[in-house]
């Protein structure tokens, strides 16, 4: 579902996006899954469809799942972990939450410098 999810985002139809990424989700939550690596990214791809439809909130609230989960599974330190932080912290950053962005974003920082992670 997680690759039908993206092409549909790919295609412009984030709505539908969104529709089969939180039956994905449903689908991990039943199967005491989405505490994963591919939950977080199922997650992160959630808020990224529901941020291109608007729902900010909704868009934050994905995005935080996801970075807790990184935290909690001890997969923040690699390069999609970078990516829901920066993520994370643009979706703050629409709320007006200037500090937690850059929080956030100093915290990217300092993996990506730990890891030598390029930023792009």
């Amino acid at each position: 579902l997680g690759k039908i999810g993206s092409a549909h985002m790919a295609m412009g139809e984030h709505g539908r996006a969104v529709e089969v990424f939180e039956e994905a989700r449903k689908i991990c939550q039943e199967a005491n899954v989405l505490e994963t690596t591919d939950g977080a990214r199922l997650l992160r791809n959630i808020g990224l469809a529901k941020g291109e439809r608007g729902d900010l909130d909704g868009q934050l609230s994905a995005f935080e799942e996801s970075l807790n989960i990184r935290r909690r599974t001890g997969t923040l330190e690699s390069a999609e972990g970078v990516a829901v932080l920066h993520n994370t912290g643009d979706a703050k950053r629409a709320h007006g939450d200037l500090d937690g962005a850059l929080a956030l974003y100093n915290e990217a920082y300092k993996i990506r410098t730990k890891m030598k992670i390029l930023q792009s």
